[in-house]
């Protein structure tokens, strides 16, 4: 009976760590999409530019790339916050009162970094 109930016991505690495994990754990929396309895409491209030496016709070019793509960036970054908030309530659904009180906190301190 206690083998049966540790090895849950250590299930439980993988799938958790699996979890906030993603929920960490992902908000940190959010995070960090977000810093690069802060300033807009037609912005992005004058670094490169300075960097490459590009022509005029190739910043052109490379403008409608990131102008084209970013919105599919934005479009992935619902999906992985809708992922996140699902796999927040699916956890949240295994947990105790009390330990839904510290889950909450311990997300809410995430999503302040």
């Amino acid at each position: 009976m206690q083998n049966s109930k540790t090895k849950s016991e250590a299930g439980l505690l993988v799938l958790v760590v699996f979890a906030l495994g993603l929920l960490v990754g992902g908000v940190g990929n959010h995070l960090w999409g977000a810093h690069v396309w802060s300033s807009g895409p037609p912005h992005r491209p004058q670094p490169i530019s300075q960097v490459l030496g590009l022509s005029a016709d190739q910043q052109k070019q490379l403008d409608a790339i990131l102008n084209d793509t970013h919105p599919q960036f934005q479009a992935l970054d619902a999906q992985r916050e809708a992922l996140h908030l699902q796999v927040r309530a699916k956890i949240r659904a295994i947990l105790t009162p009390d330990q839904q009180v510290k889950f909450d906190a311990m997300v809410k301190d995430q999503d302040a970094h």
